[in-house]
């Protein structure tokens, strides 16, 4: 069993629409990850290179805004998907809070 087969979030993410073949695709190009609380996965302004799909844990989605500070754009959960994958550049930074 792969990593996608035994992902505890499938059956609510974007892959609960996939069938087994195209699960095992996402499978072969993908890989777990696991964000330290503070630790950025998006940053504002870079290439649009990264999805994914949030397995556990609470991100942040920011942005700065004309003054420098930071405003904050949203939360992503568990089953989340996050990322552009038809973007040029990301328009947020997404950073691990739990």
């Amino acid at each position: 069993m792969n990593f996608c087969q035994a992902c505890t979030v499938r059956n609510r993410a974007i892959c609960a629409d996939l069938d087994d073949d195209e699960i095992e695709l996402l499978n072969n190009i993908g890989r777990p990850m696991h964000l330290d609380q503070g630790e950025r996965l998006l940053w504002e302004g870079e290439d649009a290179v990264l999805v994914a799909n949030v397995v556990e844990g609470v991100m942040k989605l920011s942005a700065q805004t004309a003054d420098g500070k930071e405003q904050i754009l949203g939360l992503v959960y568990s089953s989340d998907f996050l990322g552009r994958p038809f973007g040029q550049t990301t328009p947020y930074g997404a950073e691990a809070l739990t």
